[in-house]
């Protein structure tokens, strides 16, 4: 089945789950929220100090969770008491969040990985296999991860993210190079995942055989501006449609 012909380009993806004031980000009733109304997720994982990947998308805790803490310096234990947005919510596990989904709707898996960790794409793929099918895709603005993918795993659909970053080095990668996806070569994505407000740009032109989805939609007159541009969407704070 061609790319253009499958989940990942015929139906709108909703940003770490269907998320609202009650079913706050990457939370169960978020993701459960996605499963009632049929759209596929995106997740984005996390390591934190002590290896474990969460589900959880600031480096900082203290947005979500009004709790102290940086995802790269606490251990899973340290989660014990912590609660998402005063709901009854948990951070989730990667783990627990695809035995949760259980391939009720599809998965898109944003791996966070700024500080390099070559052990980490092998662990989001070991859990991966345990729920073997087309309904999984990976992507990160990290291109060692995406590469990874590539040399390791190239079944699993990948794809490369990015946007205008505010630093000036990611890893050991010049952001402005990520802006303007020069990695494309050494990792091949099946497609690119773009910030819609930097939508159109020259960067993503030069791979327009490459399927593009547009991220960071969070408006009906976004969405009805952006989607012309773009193969899909990931959305959140609304639900789309045309």
């Amino acid at each position: 089945m061609s790319i253009y012909d499958n989940w990942l380009t015929t139906k709108a993806i909703a940003k770490h789950g269907l998320f609202n004031q009650d079913y706050p980000e990457h939370s169960i009733g978020a993701l459960q929220n996605a499963i009632d109304n049929k759209y596929p997720v995106m997740i984005s994982v996390q390591a934190l100090n002590d290896g474990s990947l969460i589900c959880f998308s600031e480096k900082s805790l203290s947005r979500l969770t009004g709790c102290d803490g940086y995802i790269s310096k606490i251990n899973l234990s340290d989660l014990e008491n912590v609660y998402l947005c005063k709901t009854q919510y948990k951070i989730l596990t990667l783990e627990e969040a695809l035995k949760f989904i259980d391939n009720r709707v599809p998965v898109l898996i944003n791996i966070i990985n700024d500080f390099c960790s070559t052990k980490m794409p092998g662990m989001v793929y070991d859990l991966m296999v345990k729920y073997p099918n087309d309904n999984y895709a990976i992507m990160s603005t990290n291109p060692t991860v995406v590469a990874w993918f590539m040399e390791n795993a190239p079944t699993i659909t990948r794809g490369i993210k990015s946007c205008k970053f505010s630093e000036k080095v990611l890893c050991s990668y010049k952001t402005k190079k990520l802006t303007k996806l020069k990695h494309c070569k050494e990792c091949n994505p099946d497609f690119i995942c773009y910030n819609a407000k930097l939508l159109p740009n020259r960067y993503v032109k030069k791979y327009k055989h490459l399927p593009l989805l547009a991220y960071s939609i969070s408006s009906k007159s976004e969405y009805l501006e952006k989607v012309k541009l773009c193969d899909n969407v990931i959305f959140d704070s609304f639900t789309p449609s045309l």
